[in-house]
């Protein structure tokens, strides 16, 4: 009887779950559906419109003289924060570029130029469609293009940094030294390196322990609060040694605007 009770739950708890998730999809559907329709009525474009209308323009057969008026009026490219540029996008910059080492485009006696600045392993906008790997490969793309052109291309990495300390920097480099740490750090597989400006201020790194979750006791839903640290709670503990420490500093002359919490 345990066995097919067990069993029982089992479908039920699929079948809710199947449920709510086509309820979720119905008031999805309907969300989507309505401000489809209201940018329609208003006759708007929101981010995506644009990235998706530009790629469906270029792509036509009959929107060639618009690519061919680009051409003409573009001479340098910037492409800033590429860490970020999702596949579509990369696309309309690989449009635009394509003609920069194609037939007289490459050979013509005007300069045209791309420069592209990025660092992968600041990329923070997945949820946009940001690939970050796409950086490298795209690297690599525009790097065989103009070479094949006869065009100078110039990879420059950029190790100097200038907001950390060399300490600083130390600690961070042997943190992420280990192979398989630094190969999820970014799309090229070398171990980081960075290096501090001469005149940078002088650091220190401290390493705490960390603050362990005590013993929970089961308490009831009913009895349970929602949304409130406990004053036990390792969260609470930390910030009360990080407000312990600032005050320490304060009291041996430092002050409270020199101290940053990330």
């Amino acid at each position: 009887k345990q066995t097919r009770i067990c069993g029982l739950l089992e479908l039920k708890n699929a079948a809710e779950c199947r449920d709510r998730t086509r309820a979720l999809l119905t008031v999805a559907h309907e969300v989507i559906d309505r401000y489809r329709k209201a940018k329609a009525r208003r006759g708007l474009l929101d981010y995506d419109d644009l990235i998706d209308r530009t790629l469906d323009l270029f792509g036509r057969t009959s929107a060639a003289w618009v690519l061919y008026k680009l051409d003409q009026g573009i001479d340098h490219i910037l492409l800033d924060e590429a860490q970020d540029t999702s596949p579509k996008q990369w696309q309309i910059v690989e449009t635009l570029v394509k003609e920069f080492t194609a037939g007289a485009g490459a050979r013509g006696g005007k300069k045209r130029t791309l420069f592209v600045v990025g660092d992968d392993k600041q990329s923070i906008f997945s949820f946009q469609g940001a690939a970050p790997e796409k950086f490298d490969s795209m690297r690599r793309n525009f790097d065989s293009a103009f070479t094949a052109a006869g065009l100078e291309w110039r990879p420059v990495s950029l190790q100097t940094s200038f907001r950390s300390s060399g300490i600083v920097l130390d600690a961070v480099d042997t943190v992420f030294g280990r192979e398989v740490a630094y190969r999820g750090l970014s799309s090229d597989p070398v171990r980081t390196s960075h290096e501090a400006l001469p005149d940078a201020l002088p650091g220190n790194v401290e390493i705490w322990e960390l603050e362990a979750a005590e013993k929970k006791n089961d308490i009831s839903g009913w009895e349970k609060p929602f949304d409130v640290s406990r004053e036990t709670s390792p969260q609470v503990r930390l910030a009360r040694r990080i407000a312990q420490h600032v005050r320490l500093w304060n009291a041996k002359g430092g002050k409270s605007g020199d101290v940053l919490i990330l």
